[in-house]
């Protein structure tokens, strides 16, 4: 596919926002009880797609947020309804919408499908692997364009099979021919920056 690709880059948001978790003064970040026994015993991370799939999300979710676009404090992604309603107008491909059952105003946005990625060109970094489930706990960089199996519509929003990771799980991060960028910026969504993928 000629052109090129972006990456969509949340900004920062002025209130925590969790799916998995919750955080008080008292206890601080706690997992909720409905995804207890998901973790890993080593690392303490857990398959976030599979947890929602699973067990689903909790009815007291809210997003604290007025952007169409944002990532929470445990890396999902959501997408406001004005944003869902473009992407369905303009015939996006490549999430899986997952209401939020307490919150009708925003839906999580997980990968339908992850992108086929040579490790030997994806050029980023990983540190310290959990010898129980293989997880990393930190990763540096993004997938390198040339590293990934890319598709052949421009009107696909993409995600790689290697996973972006911080200390406390994944980060979704996602990729989109320029086309799907025009759509995005003719209607002003808020929330995002774009930067151009190598």
């Amino acid at each position: 596919m000629r052109g090129s690709y972006y990456w969509l880059v949340p900004k920062d948001q002025r209130h925590n926002n969790w799916i998995l978790y919750t955080d008080s003064l008292e206890s601080g970040v706690v997992l909720r009880p409905r995804y207890a026994g998901m973790e890993c015993p080593r690392c303490r991370k857990l398959d976030e797609t599979t947890a929602i799939k699973l067990k689903g999300i909790d009815p007291d979710v809210r997003i604290r947020a007025k952007t169409d676009y944002l990532i929470t404090d445990d890396g999902f992604i959501c997408v406001s309804r004005r944003a869902y309603e473009v992407i369905v107008d303009n015939e996006i491909g490549g999430w899986n919408v997952v209401p939020l059952p307490g919150d009708d105003r925003y839906m999580l946005a997980l990968p339908e499908r992850e992108l086929v990625t040579d490790m030997q060109k994806v050029g980023m970094k990983f540190h310290v692997k959990c010898l129980q489930c293989s997880r990393y706990r930190e990763t540096c960089g993004f997938p390198l364009l040339q590293s990934m199996q890319l598709p052949e519509s421009p009107k696909i929003v993409c995600c790689s099979e290697v996973w972006l990771e911080n200390i406390r799980g994944r980060r979704f991060w996602f990729l989109v021919h320029e086309e799907i960028v025009k759509i995005f910026k003719t209607h002003r969504l808020t929330g995002l920056e774009y930067m151009k993928a190598p």
